[in-house]
């Protein structure tokens, strides 16, 4: 005797018990029944009663017709497009949007089960029939055969979601399955007795008929096995393990598990996101302000409490036309007409040597008391910030008196912002261009475009 867990058909049921075997699946009988059956030709006697009213229950299949006159037509063949549905609403039928273009030449974006089709296709399940140069059938109207059916069983349950063999005695070996090309699949049906194949002369060895097609009443014992023997498989989280981002820049990088469930997204607070990026939904938004790497744990924890980890790599560069320090002090030291210096015996900066390219505008620089750099290092490939550059241009045009205003002008910057002076004087200057949206992006790198457009190229004037 079997008895399957996670038992969740009608109140006061308590056990199912493996009675017989008829047409390669299990008869089974509940202690209890549904009081109404939901389908006129599936009486309350039938062989896969409780299966298939377990499948009308979970709204997996609707039958034909209206109430209270449906029927089930339990001996008539599983149709490829209906398997396309069944599937789709056993996965709780989950939000997904289908192609403007159909991947199937022989579905139609018209199709009455067009989505599920196109969802079948998008999580792997069903590949289609190759025609060569791009183009693949569906094949809606064809019956789906038990070697497909296997196939499609398998790749829903994510592939590998469970040891090829179980280790118990009650496996089911399947004779006409040895050297198949979908043999993995049709044992792994057997093994998990999802499927119970045929009876042959020997007692070891039982047939799958694996080109035989499936017939309705066979796919409702199928997936409610299915439902009911695999013990949960958790979340799988699946997505890169790094993401390179430049700071400043806009972001949406998308969270991606390896199936459809729903739950919710969350990251270790021991481990957060890097300054300026926040967790919306399933996506990491915004601008990263700060270069470094951080390593994040990204978790999903789905709808019965299962969760999975994913650590996250997250390395925030400067864009490849970001200003540097050594651009700027170039760019400066060129509006003032490149005033001579006078050149030390050996450089003051222990990381710019005096055959260095700009070594002369930095040196300016530290003469003119510009760009900080009054110490021993220049950091000459370090990137300048918005607020760097608001701050330098102030100096340029010597430290004017200035009184900033009581109330900031742009949304990001607050009035106690270590260099909100100097860019409270290029707002009211004008030295500076901005955007519509209120916000001046302190911590972002200037990019070369930018400085170009400066309105006041060396401040003239």
């Amino acid at each position: 005797m079997l008895v399957l867990s996670k038992l969740r058909i009608w109140i006061g049921a308590t056990a199912l018990a493996v009675l017989a075997t008829s047409g390669g699946v299990a008869q089974a009988q509940a202690d209890e029944i549904p009081p109404t059956p939901p389908f006129t030709d599936v009486a309350t006697s039938h062989t896969f009663f409780t299966h298939i009213s377990w499948l009308a229950e979970r709204g997996i299949s609707t039958g034909y017709g209206t109430a209270p006159n449906r029927t089930f037509q339990p001996a008539a063949p599983v149709l490829r497009e209906q398997m396309a549905a069944f599937l789709y609403r056993l996965a709780g039928s989950p939000t997904y949007t289908a192609p403007a273009t159909s991947p199937f030449t022989d579905v139609s974006t018209s199709h009455v089960f067009y989505r599920q089709i196109s969802w079948l296709s998008a999580r792997g399940i069903s590949t289609g029939y190759d025609l060569g140069g791009g183009r693949k059938e569906f094949r809606p109207g064809q019956p789906v055969l038990r070697e497909q059916m296997a196939a499609f069983l398998f790749r829903f349950e994510g592939g590998t979601p469970h040891p090829q063999y179980r280790p118990n005695e009650s496996r089911y070996f399947f004779q006409d399955a040895v050297f198949h090309a979908f043999e993995q699949q049709i044992r792994w049906m057997g093994n998990w007795e999802i499927s119970t194949g045929y009876t042959t002369s020997s007692p070891f060895a039982r047939h799958f008929r694996p080109g035989d097609p499936v017939l309705r009443e066979q796919m409702a014992a199928f997936m409610f096995r299915l439902d009911h023997t695999l013990p949960p498989s958790p979340p799988q989280i699946s997505m890169p393990a790094s993401a390179q981002l430049d700071v400043g820049s806009q972001v949406e990088l998308a969270l991606v598990l390896a199936d459809d469930r729903t739950g919710t997204w969350s990251t270790s607070a021991l481990l957060p996101l890097p300054p300026g990026l926040t967790l919306d939904g399933a996506r990491i938004t915004g601008q990263p302000t700060t270069v470094g790497t951080w390593v994040v744990d990204v978790i999903f924890t789905d709808q019965a409490g299962r969760t999975a980890e994913h650590r996250l790599t997250i390395s925030v560069g400067t864009p490849a036309d970001s200003v540097t320090r050594s651009d700027l002090a170039t760019y400066l030291y060129v509006c003032a007409d490149q005033p001579p210096v006078t050149r030390p015996t050996t450089s003051p900066f222990t990381d710019l040597d005096a055959d260095d390219l700009g070594y002369d505008a930095a040196l300016w620089s530290r003469q003119a008391g510009l760009m900080s750099a009054s110490g021993t290092t220049f950091r000459p490939d370090h990137p300048v910030t918005n607020a760097d550059l608001a701050q330098q241009l102030y100096s340029y045009k010597g430290s004017p008196a200035h009184s900033p205003q009581v109330v900031s002008p742009f949304l990001d910057v607050s009035t106690s912002h270590p260099q909100y002076h100097f860019i409270d004087w290029v707002a009211a200057t004008g030295t500076m261009r901005f955007d519509s949206t209120g916000r001046f992006y302190p911590d972002r790198p200037v990019s070369q475009a930018e400085l170009d457009d400066l309105p006041y190229p060396c401040l003239a004037g």
